[in-house]
Order: C-alpha cells, then sequence, then structure tokens
C-alpha cells in the first residue's frame, strides 16, 4: 500500500510537471520584448568564464562580480571539455545616476561563440545579467552548464518606468539587512522601486537628529543615519531606487514628542488613531514636518518623496475647540485646511527639490494638488481615469495589494499563492480610455500589520513576480500557464539566492546545499523514465 501511495503522489507530481512544460525556448521573466532562438546547446566551463566591459562603473564592476557567481549556484562543476567564453558588456554610458525614467534597455546576443550585451546604461546593463543568469541552465546528473536554444538574440526595455514594491515598516519593524535582502529580490524580478512606508501611527523608527520625533517599538528598533544611507546605496548597486514616505498629516500619531500639540484633540476617533490628523492649531507641527522632511531628504536622495495623505478623518478637526476656532477665524472649511497642510507639504518639498506623491485621498476629498504631483491610487481604476484626466501623473496599487486573501474583488482560488494570477491579469491601464500615458507604472503593496521581516518575503514572492511581467512585458502577454512555468522557474532561481520564494505548483527546487551533499555522496537516483516503467508495472 505504501508503494501504491507512493507511486500516486509520483503520477501527480509528474502530471504537474508535465502541465508546466507548454514553454518553447529559454524560460525567462519578466518575458522580454522580443526573442529569437535555435536548437543548440552550447557547454560552459565556469573557471574558463570571465565577463568584460570597458565602463569605467564601479557599480557595473560590482554586478559583474554578483553575477558572476550567480551564473553558477552550484559551483564549478564538473571538469568540461567546454572552451573559454566571454561575455562583453557594452554599455553607452558609464553615468550612475539612478532616478525615475532612467533607460534600462538592453539587448543581448549570444551564439556558441559569443555573447555580448548591449546596453544604454548601466541599468540597462544590469537587467541584461539578469536575463543572461536565466539562459544559464545546470544539468545535475552531468554536473554540468549550458545555454540551450542558441542562437539567442533578445531586445528588451520595460512597459512602465515605476515598477515597485512597498513596504511598511511602520506597523512592523524589519532591519536594514533585511531590508538590503528585499532590495536584492526585487532586482531579480527587474522591479526598480522600493516604496519605504517608514513610519505610522505605531511607530517613527527612523533617526532624526535634530527633531525630537524617533519612537520606536524598541530601543534596537530604529534605522540609523548611516543604516538609511547603506539602504539607499544597497538600491543603487542594485538598481533599485528608494523612495522614502512619512505619512502626514494622519498616520502620524507616532510623530506626537515631536511637539506637545502637535495632534488634534477628538475622542471620538481615538479607536481610529491612524486616521486623527496633525492641528494646524498648533505652534510646532508645520516646524517639525520640515525639520524631518530636511534631514530625510538628505538621506533619501531619490527626486520623489511620499507624504501619504490617506485615511484623513476630517470630522477631527470639528472636534478640537482650539482647531475649530483656528478654521473660523482663517475662514475654513475642512477640506480648506487639509489643503493648507498639502500646500504646506508641496511648498517644503519643492524647496528640498523633490516631487511629492501622495495617496489619491487629498484628490478625492477635493484638495487641488500641484500639478507635478504623483498621485499613488489604491481605490479604483475610475477614480485613476479621474486624476489622469486632470492631468496628474498616477501610480497604481488598487489590485496589487500583497497582503490581501482576495486582492481582486471577486476572484477567489483555493490555494492563497494562486492570486498571482490575478496580480498577473490587472493591467494599469485596463479600463483607461484616455491619458494613459500619464500612468507611469504600479506598485504591489505589502501592509505590515501582520507581516515582519519573517512574513514578508513568502508573502512577497513568487505572487509579485506576476506583478513585475505584468508592468514589464508587453500588455499582450496574458497567456497564465504559459506565465506559470516561467514564473515558477524563476521563483527557484531566486530561492537558490537565498530569498524565500515559495512553489506555485508541485515540483523540487534543486538548492546548492542539496547538489553539496549528493557530490559528497552519490546516490541511485530514479530517472523520469525508470519511474515511469514502475507506473506501467504496477
Amino acid at each position: 500500500m505504501k508503494l501504491l501511495a507512493t507511486l500516486f503522489v509520483l503520477v501527480a507530481v509528474l502530471a504537474a510537471i508535465e502541465a508546466q512544460s507548454q514553454v518553447a525556448g529559454p524560460l525567462i521573466t519578466p518575458y522580454p520584448r522580443s526573442v529569437t532562438f535555435g536548437s543548440t546547446t552550447g557547454l560552459l566551463n565556469p573557471q574558463k568564464f570571465k565577463i568584460t566591459t570597458s565602463s569605467s562603473s564601479s557599480i557595473l564592476a560590482g554586478a559583474i562580480q554578483r553575477y558572476s557567481s550567480l551564473f553558477f549556484p552550484f559551483g564549478n562543476g564538473a571538469a568540461s571539455s567546454a572552451p573559454a567564453a566571454t561575455l562583453n558588456i557594452k554599455v553607452a554610458s558609464a553615468s550612475e545616476t539612478l532616478d525615475f525614467g532612467v533607460s534600462e534597455n538592453y539587448t543581448i546576443s549570444a551564439t556558441t561563440s559569443s555573447y555580448t550585451i548591449t546596453a544604454d546604461t548601466i541599468y540597462g546593463a544590469m537587467r541584461g545579467l539578469e536575463t543572461f543568469s536565466q539562459l544559464i541552465a545546470y544539468t545535475q546528473s552531468s554536473n554540468s552548464y549550458s545555454i540551450p536554444f542558441l542562437p539567442i538574440v533578445i531586445n528588451d526595455y520595460p512597459r512602465f518606468p515605476w515598477r515597485g514594491i512597498m513596504i511598511d515598516t511602520g506597523r512592523h519593524f524589519q532591519p536594514a539587512s533585511y531590508i538590503m535582502h528585499l532590495i536584492e529580490g526585487l532586482s531579480y524580478s527587474k522591479f526598480n522601486t522600493l516604496h519605504w512606508h517608514v513610519t505610522d501611527t505605531e511607530s517613527f523608527g527612523a533617526e532624526v537628529p535634530n527633531s525630537n520625533v524617533t519612537n520606536p517599538y524598541n530601543s534596537v528598533a530604529v534605522w540609523s543615519t548611516a543604516d538609511i544611507q547603506a539602504i539607499v546605496a544597497h538600491g543603487k548597486s542594485y538598481g533599485v531606487r528608494v523612495v522614502p514616505e512619512f505619512d502626514v498629516p494622519a498616520h502620524s500619531y507616532s510623530w506626537r514628542y515631536g511637539a506637545p500639540d502637535m495632534f488634534t484633540n477628538c475622542p471620538s476617533y481615538y479607536n481610529w488613531m491612524d486616521q486623527v490628523p496633525m492641528s494646524p492649531a498648533s505652534d510646532n507641527a508645520l516646524d517639525v514636518v520640515k525639520s524631518v522632511f530636511t534631514e530625510m531628504s538628505s538621506l533619501f536622495v531619490d527626486s520623489f518623496f511620499h507624504t501619504g495623505g490617506d485615511e484623513l478623518a476630517l470630522d477631527c478637526w470639528n472636534e478640537d475647540p482650539a482647531v475649530k476656532a483656528w478654521m473660523a477665524q482663517k475662514g475654513f472649511s475642512t477640506v480648506q485646511t487639509e489643503q493648507y497642510f498639502e500646500d504646506y507639504f508641496t511648498t517644503v518639498l519643492q524647496s528640498l527639490n523633490r516631487t511629492k506623491v501622495v495617496w489619491n485621498d487629498p484628490y478625492s476629498n477635493g484638495v487641488a494638488l500641484a500639478k507635478d504631483t504623483v498621485v499613488h491610487v489604491w481605490d479604483s481604476t475610475s477614480l485613476m481615469q479621474s486624476i489622469v484626466n486632470d492631468g496628474y501623473r498616477a501610480i497604481a496599487s488598487f489590485d496589487y495589494y500583497l497582503n490581501d486573501q482576495i486582492p481582486v474583488s471577486g476572484q477567489t482560488h483555493y490555494e492563497w499563492q494562486d492570486t498571482w494570477q490575478d496580480f498577473y491579469g490587472a493591467d494599469p491601464l485596463a479600463g483607461i480610455s484616455s491619458n494613459g500615458h500619464l500612468v507611469i507604472g504600479g506598485e504591489g503593496c505589502i501592509w505590515g500589520e501582520q507581516a515582519d521581516q519573517f512574513a514578508v518575503d513568502v508573502r512577497v514572492f513568487p505572487r509579485a513576480l506576476g506583478i513585475s511581467e505584468r508592468l514589464w512585458s508587453d500588455e499582450s502577454l496574458t497567456d497564465v500557464q504559459s506565465a506559470l512555468t516561467r514564473i515558477g522557474a524563476l521563483s527557484c532561481r531566486i530561492s537558490q539566492r537565498g530569498i524565500a520564494s515559495g512553489p506555485l505548483f508541485p515540483d523540487f527546487c534543486l538548492m546548492p546545499d542539496d547538489v553539496a551533499d549528493y557530490l559528497e555522496t552519490p546516490r541511485s537516483v530514479l530517472s523520469r523514465e525508470e519511474v515511469l516503467s514502475i507506473l506501467r508495472a504496477n
């Protein structure tokens, strides 16, 4: 009976494997704009393989060193007769400037005798290195590496310039080392933006030396200025921009030590402290915000700065006599008071040469935003249509909530991980009939109420790979079965690199330690044909 049970499991596994074998050619995720390939396999000898470039960029040099190891995750392999080979990287510009809109275009040409990556920038070359890594196959039985499907020609570039994942460290602290680890996972998936929701009602963990606002969960749950600089620099070395969010004027109660009168007194909202806003009647609240934004802009060097603005309880201001008197003196309604705050935040960021990003709430409330403001839409496609029709750039997140059990309304799955298909099918431009050019991309969001550094990897990956392909690849690419095969392969590959990305179907993901153990202790392993023979005999 145990043998039959084992065989039934083998049948299920083999059936699953067969279901994932529908892709012709190399398994690349996100899928490039164009790929042509042949039928020749070229062997690689890691000890005779090198990567060269004439670029003077130290960042590209670091990426080359990194991928020199990532190309060959199972060591140098068995002795090989494969000839020496060189991957030559040609980059038009050695500039290391990483900002919104930097070119990530690249081409790959691979034959049995030559390998070339050509790119506009070092960041395009970095994307090319990741794709090249996905062309390399490892064969366990011979302990060897090869590139199948030669010759290969790839021309590639992203569909959207803003492709991000948002993490929430206001609800659960995530150490600097973990945030840098996550950045690596984003780069492997061709995301280019980490949106860091640094603070929220519960905690303010960033060190701000000249402002009395740091209010962490624990004395060790603090990012020093050196930590923040290291995270930003690590992002740059992986081609990932780090965009901070310091949420104001609501979702900010953790700022309360910055000034004694910073917050509105509205008892009916004390069970929903997220919604309690700063007080416009405070003598010091705006000065504290300016000080924090100024200090943080010196550490977060990206040209975009997210100020939140979501879930503000406008009625809260009417409960505080001091605020109510202030509004009466100004002749302001609650919406005009929100306008007062948003105008101030804009003025501060403009003085710091930063472009403001806000959640869609101020727009929805009727606040007039500066025209260069980017509106981050969590609400709906219809609202985003109104936003772009009014001339604002927009980022889509409404169908990309990685913490939700049902991220797209009405679509449920037996297996929670299968929600990757909903992300994959949620095109940012679906339902947008005009001004689609103002939709600059999207972000997957992993809110942190129930996610810390021990949970984020497995909740983000591999489901976010569906978002990555939707934001990178051509909009016509919609075949879920093809994507499943390729995403499954990338999920295994990034797991081999230390990202805790789980499976989407029954399979076996070979890990470097498995190979090391296998080589040290040779054992008999049934081939697929031998398994099928046993099944037929029974």
